[in-house]
């Protein structure tokens, strides 16, 4: 009888060993802040933003796949979500933006737009919940300031 334990008792110390711990979250990724000069040359990100719910956690995966035995991983849900606003270029008074989303990081194709806005008329540029002051807008580059993202 007592040897019928014993088997009983390590199988449930490896049953909760190889359960791990997991850890959801809401995760916001933006490569601006609100007030600060930020400056994208032609063909990179003036801003992005993504938001993404994110499973962290380690499992057992045993010794011979890592040196504790424990496996760390991060994964995003199916419901990742990032939108950009790529700077490409400028024509006489003319800024040309491209927006982009993305469902868990593929472009969607239906979700691109081509924006152009006439600075000679008005420095301040309005997309979406984005308010951006342009300073000074090149061929090579645009330097700007994100007044306001009423999403926040």
């Amino acid at each position: 009888m007592k040897y019928v334990k014993w088997p009983l008792i390590i199988y449930s110390v490896l049953l909760l060993c190889a359960c791990g711990t997991m850890h959801t979250r809401i995760e916001n990724l933006k490569n601006y802040s609100i007030g600060s000069v930020q400056q994208a040359n032609i063909g990179a990100s003036m801003l992005s933003n993504k938001v993404a719910t994110v499973v962290e956690g380690k499992r057992w995966v045993g010794i011979l796949y890592s040196k504790d035995g424990w496996e760390h991983f991060k994964e995003y849900s199916d419901d990742s979500f990032m939108e950009e606003l790529i700077y490409t270029g400028r024509s006489g008074n003319t800024i040309h933006v491209s927006y982009r989303e993305y469902k868990k990081d593929f472009a969607r194709p239906a979700f691109f737009q081509e924006l152009r806005y006439d600075i000679g008329q008005s420095r301040t540029v309005v997309f979406k919940q984005y308010k951006l002051k342009i300073i000074e807008a090149t061929n090579e580059y645009v330097k700007f300031i994100v007044l306001v993202d009423y999403g926040n």
